[in-house]
């Protein structure tokens, strides 16, 4: 039972804004006036306007851009250091390319040192008659110190390397060769020791002989009996010089084979460990 309120010249019941009174509560009714008052849900919004797609780019850039956390900064050093720098290797191959590389001159002093004996003076004339000291024929620079010394060199110097040399059966191999370079620094050294304990072939007045042979060996130092000697001009001191040039050669050849025996023994238990690339 609820009593109806009308505004004045408005019927009740009638047009126009009006208050209804429902279960004793006023409750305000949509009018033309409100109609004009929208919220922001009544309202349309604007249609979105589309984004643009985004740049095309290629397929190398795309795969660049996919593949950058991987290929970092730090990633590529890592990888580059693992592709460029080779594994530690242990001493004995690079001890055997040091003994090699240094048996190749010793061996070509020898040579050289034995070739030049045959030409005293510098003249070939006293090796056509044959006024040849007799150790000099003896070719223990050429043969001793030099051709064996010179192949044990060049297998040596292989096991230091990848191939076929630079494993456990090459370094078993090079105490072999190194034990025949030994040999061969060693008949050199004898050959060089007789020849300056002998002395040299030359000319005493008329007679070619070696003065020395039957005694000491101060002639090497006493300068005094240099004069027995008239051919070939300064014998004594190239005699001297050369011969002990080999005796030098000799001694450093023996005892660098006998290292490598050493070496190539270690290299036959323990391995080579030749650098090889990581890849």
């Amino acid at each position: 039972m609820g009593i109806k309120l009308g505004r004045a010249g408005h019927p009740p019941g009638g047009g126009g804004s009006r208050d209804k009174i429902v279960s004793g509560l006023p409750v305000r009714s949509k009018s033309s006036t409100d109609s004009c008052c929208l919220t922001s849900d009544d309202v349309p919004l604007p249609p979105a306007k589309p984004h643009p797609p985004p740049p095309c780019r290629s397929r190398s850039v795309r795969a660049e851009s996919e593949a950058e956390p991987f290929f970092s900064s730090e990633n590529r050093n890592l990888l580059s250091s693992n592709i460029s720098e080779p594994s530690v290797n242990m001493c004995t191959g690079k001890c055997s390319q040091c003994i090699a590389v240094s048996l190749y001159p010793l061996a070509l002093i020898s040579i050289i040192c034995n070739i030049v004996l045959f030409f005293p003076a510098g003249d070939v004339q006293y090796a056509k008659d044959g006024h040849i000291t007799e150790e000099v024929k003896y070719m223990g620079g050429l043969i001793g110190g030099g051709v064996m010394v010179l192949i044990p060199a060049l297998h040596i110097h292989l096991t230091g390397k990848q191939g076929c040399c630079g494993n456990r059966c090459g370094m078993f191999l090079s105490i072999a060769f190194a034990a025949l370079g030994v040999a061969g620094a060693l008949y050199s050294f004898a050959v060089a020791v007789l020849g300056l304990q002998n002395g040299p072939l030359c000319q005493v007045l008329l007679v070619w002989t070696t003065p020395f042979k039957d005694s000491d060996t101060g002639y090497l130092t006493d300068k005094s009996k240099w004069w027995m000697c008239t051919a070939p001009k300064d014998i004594l001191p190239f005699h001297i010089g050369l011969f002990s040039t080999l005796l030098a050669t000799s001694s450093l050849q023996a005892i660098l084979c006998a290292a490598q025996m050493i070496n190539g023994l270690f290299g036959c238990l323990c391995g080579t460990c030749i650098k090889k690339d990581v890849i």
